[in-house]
């Protein structure tokens, strides 16, 4: 189905700040996980404040990246996000000639967007134990797997790399559409810092 121009920017800020989302959850997280060596007497001066801050970081990044990934066909994903783009190739690659040849400005087309989908499919494994881990422990918690002591291990590498992904395919799609690319982190996502730096310890 044909969109406007206005209501696909509508849909592209929507993903954008679906990913926004996921990566200032993981920064946020990453940025205390590192912090309980360097800084662990300021940490120490609320431990329960911070264990449940860590925890609720790794619940809302599990249910935010879930969401970003749903393949669910009533659900607005990365993949909802693709197939819009795809149906409305008209609206992009609007650009001068030595722009395009330049490499300033990357085409998108069907190819691309086939490539998009193979790049996710590489960490399909992940978003496997994402959903897995969502279902068992964040939204639910399955009682056959609270019986078994089941554990699921998700590396920060992987989510890292995940969210990489993420960010190049909407950068690409967003810079084919109107020439804005976007940075990988939202401004102040690490203030964190800021604050465990300014806080004293006695």
């Amino acid at each position: 189905m044909e969109i406007s121009k206005e209501k696909f920017e509508e849909y592209l800020h929507q993903i954008l700040n679906m990913y926004y989302k996921s990566k200032s959850y993981f920064i946020v997280f990453d940025l205390l996980n590192k912090s309980r060596k360097d800084a662990l007497p300021k940490l120490n001066l609320s431990p329960g404040f911070f264990n449940i801050v860590t925890l609720a970081l790794v619940d809302g990044l599990i249910l935010s990246l879930s969401k970003l990934l749903e393949r669910n066909s009533r659900s607005f994903s990365i993949y909802k996000f693709l197939n819009i783009c795809k149906a409305n190739q008209q609206l992009f690659n609007h650009f001068e000639k030595k722009d395009l040849l330049s490499g300033i400005i990357k085409k998108v087309d069907k190819t691309s967007f086939a490539e998009f989908i193979t790049e996710l499919d590489k960490h399909k494994y992940l978003v496997s134990a994402l959903y897995n881990f969502r279902n068992e422990f964040t939204a639910h918690l399955d009682f056959k797997s609270l019986k078994k002591k089941r554990t699921i291990i998700l590396s920060e590498k992987e989510i890292e790399s995940l969210l990489n992904t993420l960010h190049n395919i909407i950068c690409k799609i967003s810079v084919a559409f109107n020439g804005t690319s976007w940075s990988a982190e939202k401004s102040g996502t690490r203030d964190l810092e800021i604050l465990l730096k300014n806080v004293k310890t006695i």
